[in-house]
């Protein structure tokens, strides 16, 4: 037993983005780690002593290349695996120190002991590596268990919604192929309806809000249009110097006149109803 002493605050310090990650991705080996890391750095330096490993400081971490070393795998692999779980001085500050003034690593017994399980759910270690025969060694310990006992937990809560998932589907189906719907009217002003007809009934909802959804997005375009052709087919005289003429639509005297249409609809029907030397009156 090493004397090791590391500030421990486990539930405050621990759920980092590499443990909320561990835990989402799942598997026995993730949630072992996920563990570990949720546990004392004390249990963990023990357990890695037991493995054979005796370069633990007494603040409780390791050098980076003595972890990487042990395991018996190259400084890329091992660093591509901080990479992609979210390990590092500021992901993981509690378990990864960083001195830049000597351009130093260290990582907690904690931190390395967990790598041992992502490293192996990861089976790309080599061989004769001791990654594998570490996390062997785990098997026995309340990290595995407690990993066994979520990873049961999963398995039961995704089997129960697959069984309700299959339940609802047969019973939406069933309802729907009954010929037998009814709805009666109680004395009590209340309805009774069966099942498929329940089931008629949404369905029928959800089309009909389809539909109307369909007619409230068209209906301010064809109103507009309509208007937009109501205002284009009004008759409309013109005089000047004595002389009349009739168009059957304000488009058409605009044209004549040289003018846009909206500038005839202005002046029609009121007093100043002039335009280019036209007055213009509804026919």
């Amino acid at each position: 037993m090493t004397n090791k002493n590391i500030q421990q605050n486990d539930e405050k310090i621990k759920m980092t983005r590499c443990v909320k990650n561990l835990k989402f991705e799942g598997g026995v080996e993730k949630h072992t780690a996920a563990e570990i890391l949720l546990d004392s750095n004390e249990l963990a330096a023990d357990i890695m002593a037991a493995n054979g490993f005796t370069s633990i400081k007494e603040d409780g971490f390791i050098n980076y290349d003595d972890v990487w070393k042990f395991y018996n795998v190259s400084e890329r692999y091992f660093a591509g695996v901080m990479q992609r779980n979210w390990i590092s001085s500021r992901s993981t500050p509690e378990d990864i120190h960083k001195d830049p003034r000597r351009s130093t690593i260290t990582i907690s017994a904690r931190m390395a002991l967990a790598l041992s399980a992502i490293m192996y759910a990861g089976r790309n270690v080599p061989e004769n590596s001791k990654v594998n025969h570490v996390f062997k060694n785990l098997e026995g310990t309340r990290y595995y268990k407690k990993a066994m006992e979520k990873v049961k937990m999963e398995e039961t809560e995704k089997k129960q919604w697959e069984s309700l998932h299959s339940r609802a589907v047969y019973f939406v189906e069933s309802a729907l192929r009954d010929e037998t719907a009814s709805i009666k009217m109680g004395q009590n002003g209340q309805v009774e309806m069966s099942i498929a007809s329940l089931a008629k009934l949404v369905q029928f909802m959800n089309g009909t809000a389809d539909v109307r959804r369909a007619e409230e997005t068209s209906a301010p375009q064809e109103k507009f249009e309509a208007k937009k052709r109501s205002f284009a087919a009004k008759p409309v005289v013109i005089s000047k110097r004595g002389e009349t003429k009739r168009f059957d639509s304000i488009r058409e005297c605009a044209a004549y006149i040289g003018c846009h249409p909206g500038s005839v609809g202005q002046v029609l029907g009121r007093k100043t109803n002039t335009i280019h030397g036209y007055t213009v009156m509804p026919a």
